[in-house]
């Protein structure tokens, strides 16, 4: 059994990795397959992500941790919609895909180093 932490970035890898296969789809066959694994492990991703989260904050406070974090998920996904189309504006849908990609590795990096592994503790 591997850790909520080590699960957090392996979702973070496999996300980036069907982000990129769904960009470079040619064919509607293989847009339609990448496109539903995309969205399962990104799903997945979240999930992982929600039970992770408040086990980084100590009981006292953490309602407060996930709701500042939640705060800058939802500024996050107010800028993102304008980078995306800046970015399908000046390099092309692939390029999106790839942006996609790499935040999700950026994500997974940052939590493989940062991250506290949370598996067997008791909050």
């Amino acid at each position: 059994e591997i850790g909520r932490k080590w699960t957090n970035v392996s979702m973070a890898i496999l996300t980036a990795v069907t982000a990129y296969f769904y960009g470079i789809s040619s064919t509607i066959v293989i847009v339609i397959i990448t496109g539903l694994l995309f969205q399962f492990i990104q799903y997945g991703y979240a999930m992982v992500n929600t039970v992770y989260l408040p086990e980084l904050y100590p009981t006292a406070i953490r309602g407060t941790g996930v709701g500042f974090a939640s705060a800058m998920g939802r500024i996050g996904a107010m800028i993102g919609p304008l980078a995306i189309g800046y970015i399908l504006k000046s390099y092309g849908s692939t390029a999106v895909f790839v942006f996609a990609a790499g935040v999700n590795i950026l994500g997974g990096l940052i939590v493989a180093v940062l991250g506290t592994e949370t598996k067997g503790k008791v909050f």
